[in-house]
C-alpha cells in the first residue's frame, strides 16, 4: 500500500462537488496515520459523531461548500496533528445527501 509522508507546513487538499438536488448536511474527511483514524476535518454542522470535538480528531473547517460547483477543501496538516506522520488512508463521510 502507498504511504504518503506529511511534512510540517503541508496542506491536505480534496475537491468536492456537492449535489444541488440532494446536498449533504455535513462533509467529513478522515485520514488514517500510524495512530489510527483520529484525524478528521468537517464542513457544515457538527452531526457526525466520529472523534472528540475540538481536537485533531474532529476539527470544524467552516460552512458547507456551495452546491453545483467544484470546491477545493484545504486543511493545514498541523491542524490535524499529521505533520511528521505517514498517511496510510483517507475516507470521505457524508451526513445525508450526495457529493
Amino acid at each position: 500500500n502507498p504511504v504518503f509522508p506529511v511534512a510540517s507546513g503541508d496542506k491536505l487538499v480534496a475537491y468536492v462537488l456537492v449535489s444541488p438536488c440532494d446536498p449533504p448536511q455535513e462533509i467529513m474527511i478522515q485520514w488514517h496515520a500510524g495512530d489510527g483514524w483520529e484525524h478528521r476535518a468537517f464542513w457544515g454542522p457538527d452531526l457526525i459523531p466520529y472523534g472528540a470535538s475540538g481536537t485533531p480528531a474532529r476539527v470544524n473547517m467552516g460552512p458547507m461548500p456551495a452546491t453545483g460547483q467544484w470546491a477545493r477543501l484545504e486543511i493545514p496538516a498541523t491542524t490535524l496533528n499529521l505533520q511528521g506522520q505517514n498517511i496510510l488512508g483517507m475516507d470521505f463521510v457524508l451526513y445525508d445527501g450526495q457529493a
